[in-house]
């Protein structure tokens, strides 16, 4: 089904978030996210950093995404 509307969400670019554990990273990359303005946030899976071996990071996609407009069913649908 293609919408002729405009998009719900723009993206805002990356991020990266840092830690020495996994959880740690995706926390940082989350606080990162909310300080941008983010709603929603694509994370791929954390990885050591290969510079120096004992950082991981967690990097992602932002996007700022409208609340819905409508309803689902619309109204008088059967």
């Amino acid at each position: 089904m293609l919408v002729d509307a405009a998009p719900r969400c723009q993206k805002l670019g990356s991020v990266e978030g840092v830690g020495g554990n996994a959880e740690r990273a995706k926390a940082d990359a989350l606080d990162r996210a909310v300080e941008r303005g983010a709603t929603h946030a694509r994370l791929e899976p954390a990885h050591p950093d290969l510079e120096d071996g004992m950082t991981i990071v967690v990097t992602g996609v932002l996007f700022r995404c409208q609340p819905p407009d409508e309803v689902f069913p619309p109204a008088g649908y059967p």
